[in-house]
């Protein structure tokens, strides 16, 4: 009897053996090779990290040396305001080496600090100021001592204030009673004078740039054969002068002029217009006029004209230089660091020049129409800041203020002024409102305030 049928064919169960013995091997292979990738994804893994740390780790100390580079050359201004250095190498105490650059810029210095570890890089752009002094650290100063120093009206003083000799009085006002007040003490000095502001600065600025005027700097464009072709060429390039004898107007048109760092030279007038942004660093020079309008924004740029006309909703930031008048108005914002600095203009012994600011702009910075450097010059100059006017910083006057807006911070004037038909108020303050206290707590000044000035960081930019 039979149980299990026919006999097993032993050819059958080899090739059935050897099979299984095949997938075992293939399944080995795959394992191996599986295992393989793993591993081998692991060690790149590792070494990425390895190398992003490192890279990290250069960038890091690359930052560290240029800092410790800044912070050096910072101290040695301290000892040499007049230090002037061209990307000129300095030995830190560890042994590695940056690359340091100082320069005027306009009231400022600034300062760029440049260090590479490996094939990382750190390059540091800042701008440089003057810390306010204890001198012009009042809420209000009014140097004129040949009357007293009258308030009315409903004007707020909150701070300390100097005066002449003659000290102050309230009084009403056509028969209104003095509704303000004055929150801080009242200082009298007998030989009272306006605090110093030495022009140096500036004044090595506007010779520069009226030098620009008679004679272009080497390598510059001629505006009018600037052409769309070259737009990219262009905009990829920094420090590219423009030059025209025709008035120069930058809009959407033409706005890719402004993708770097530009200086614009007109013998007649520049304008900004339709929302173009200008980069940091960037300069602008006309004969006549300035104009800057239509939502126009940027920082940190450099301005010289005559006459300057900021509005409509301008947001941007800079120094803005002019011999006749300045004029901001319609919206437009200022923001710090701000300066605008008026140097009037003399002529037949007398000085006339006048800063305007008016309907709802904001200045954040310094504003300064500093004395007259002639002998027996009668100055005519002056500053108006309208009743709806905002100031966060410094209002310095050598002549006369007619004030009526909101300062954040300090006004010095020698004169204060209104007219009310048909009389002339000098030496009276109706409106307005002062604190010094609101002054931002790192607020800096354009150099010079002080024959030894301490200085301030005011901007820093990382490239």
């Amino acid at each position: 009897m039979k149980i299990f049928g026919n006999k097993p064919n032993r050819k059958l169960v080899c090739i059935v053996i050897n099979d299984t013995r095949g997938s075992s091997f293939i399944f080995v292979l795959i394992l191996i090779t599986v295992i393989t990738l793993v591993f081998g994804i692991i060690v790149m893994g590792f070494l990425a990290q390895h190398k992003y740390i490192l890279r990290n780790y250069h960038k890091i100390q690359a930052r560290y040396n240029s800092e410790a580079g800044l912070y050096t050359i910072i101290d040695s201004l301290q000892k040499n305001i007049n230090l002037r250095l061209n990307d000129v190498p300095l030995k830190l105490e560890w042994g590695d080496t940056c690359y340091v650059t100082i320069k005027s810029f306009g009231g400022f210095l600034q300062v760029n600090c440049f260090n590479r570890i490996k094939n990382q890089k750190v390059e540091l752009h800042t701008i440089i100021g003057e810390k306010p002094n204890n001198n012009i650290n009042y809420a209000f100063l009014n140097s004129d001592d040949r009357s007293h120093l009258t308030f009315t009206g409903d004007c707020i003083i909150n701070g300390r204030v100097k005066v002449g000799k003659m000290g102050i009085q309230i009084r009403p006002f056509k028969g209104k009673k003095f509704t303000g007040s004055i929150s801080g003490p009242v200082e009298i000095e007998n030989l009272i004078s306006i605090p110093a502001f030495h022009t140096q600065f500036f004044d090595e600025a506007i010779s520069l740039f009226d030098r620009y005027l008679f004679i272009p700097p080497p390598g510059f464009l001629y505006f009018d054969n600037v052409q769309y072709s070259l737009a990219s060429q262009i905009s990829n390039s920094d420090n590219v002068i423009y030059y025209s004898d025709k008035d120069i107007e930058i809009n959407n048109d033409n706005r890719f002029i402004l993708d770097n760092i530009v200086t614009v030279i007109s013998k007649t007038q520049v304008t900004l217009a339709d929302s173009v942004h200008y980069q940091p660093g960037s300069i602008f020079i006309a004969k006549e006029n300035i104009e800057i309008k239509d939502y126009v924004t940027g920082d940190l740029g450099l301005f010289y004209a005559e006459n300057i006309d900021i509005s409509m909703a301008a947001n941007c930031s800079g120094q803005f230089l002019a011999t006749n008048s300045i004029k901001i108005k319609d919206q437009a914002i200022l923001k710090y660091p701000s300066v605008l600095y008026l140097k009037g203009i003399e002529m037949q012994g007398e000085r006339s020049g006048s800063i305007e600011l008016s309907g709802y702009s904001v200045v954040e910075g310094t504003i300064i129409y500093p004395s007259s450097t002639g002998f027996g010059i009668i100055d005519k100059g002056k500053i108006y800041i309208g009743d709806n006017v905002q100031i966060n910083g410094v209002v310095y006057c050598a002549n006369q203020i007619e004030f009526q807006g909101i300062i954040e911070g300090c006004l010095l004037t020698y004169q204060s002024y209104f007219y009310d038909s048909p009389t002339h108020y000098i030496n009276w303050l109706r409106t307005g409102y002062i604190d010094n206290d609101k002054k931002r707590s790192s607020f800096c000044l354009p150099l010079f305030f002080s024959d030894t000035p301490q200085l301030g960081l005011i901007k820093r930019q990382e490239l």
